[in-house]
């Protein structure tokens, strides 16, 4: 057995001593990474939809400058290995379907990073659907009727872009990050990974759900907003409308503005604080927890309960309901 060992041993070493020579002696440059692109482009008035299958890529899907779809395919390898990326391009009807092949090449790669550029002219498309296994993916200033977007690993980042009907964006493990957009409809999910969201107007729900990892929304206007996290924070501020914020494990901290509505705030062992300075507002308060306490700071509230676990009052006329409830966390009302 030790000798088996030893001859191992010596043909790892032998193999990379052989490596080595190899490199040395070839014209590849570790310092130097090998820089490539293909590209193809394609009649953009017929196409209304966008599918894209990016496997194991990053990609950009951005507002290009002339009247044709330009899709590149960029790479940046210490070694550019033939074969391994392949490009596919379908045009199915008012489909344009573009998908990047993944074929592993053995060997060794010290730098990797590719690319796919999607450049789409300006205007409303029907649907924009993207999914990729292991790759970040950027939509900017983009107009669809629906988008969809999917990765297993990867973060998603969403800008400046106007959706007439939905949004749906999930990963599995991966930041989600959403500014200036604009949506009828608005889904975000992620198994592990934070949720931000800033200058958001959403006419209707936003439904956002995460596994492990913070919600975070700044200038929120939606109708009503939805939002669940099983470990993890939840802060929201200057938000509007109805609010739903459920966390099972986590703080919930929350400053409506002047256009909220309804509030229910949930947590199991985290602590719920509601930020009024700014914006004081027509609450009834309704609080209840097994071993959490409430401290109440804010002015002009009359109480028809208050006692340590519950709370019952109101704040001017009332007409805006405050539902908290906690097993083992505070509740602070400033």
């Amino acid at each position: 057995m030790k000798k088996l060992v030893i001859v191992a041993f010596a043909l790892i070493i032998i193999g990379l001593v052989g490596t080595a020579s190899s490199l040395y002696f070839s014209d590849i440059h570790l310092l130097e990474p090998v820089k490539w692109k293909e590209e193809q482009t394609v009649e953009a008035s017929s196409i209304d939809k966008i599918d894209i299958d990016s496997a194991a890529v990053d990609t950009i899907i951005e507002k290009g400058n002339s009247d044709r779809v330009k899709v590149e395919l960029i790479g940046k390898e210490s070694r550019k290995r033939d074969g391994e990326y392949d490009l596919v391009i379908d045009e199915d009807r008012d489909t344009l379907k573009v998908k990047v092949k993944h074929h592993i090449k053995w060997g060794i790669t010290f730098y990797s990073h590719v690319q796919l550029h999607v450049k789409l002219p300006e205007k409303m498309y029907k649907s924009i659907a993207l999914k990729t296994t292991s790759g970040d993916i950027t939509l900017e200033d983009g107009q669809a009727n629906k988008a969809t977007f999917q990765s297993n690993s990867g973060d998603l980042i969403i800008k400046e872009t106007v959706l007439k009907e939905e949004l749906n964006a999930e990963t599995t493990s991966g930041d989600i990050e959403g500014e200036n957009n604009h949506a009828y409809n608005l889904s975000l999910k992620s198994g592990s990974g934070d949720i931000s969201i800033d200058h958001t107007k959403v006419e209707k729900q936003v439904k956002i759900q995460g596994e492990s990892g913070a919600i975070i929304a700044n200038q929120l206007d939606a109708e009503k907003s939805d939002l669940s996290v099983k470990s993890g924070d939840i802060n929201l501020k200057d938000i509007s409308g109805k609010v739903l914020a459920k966390a099972q494990s986590g703080d919930i901290e929350i400053r409506p503005n002047e256009q909220a509505g309804n509030v229910n705030l949930e947590t199991s062992s985290g602590t719920v604080l509601v930020d009024t300075s700014q914006n004081l507002l027509p609450f009834s308060i309704d609080f209840k927890a097994g071993s959490g306490e409430a401290s109440i700071r804010a002015s002009n509230v009359t109480y028809t309960t208050k006692e340590e676990h519950r709370v019952i009052g109101k704040i001017a006329n009332g007409k805006l309901q405050l539902i908290v409830r906690t097993k083992s966390g505070d509740f602070q009302l400033k």
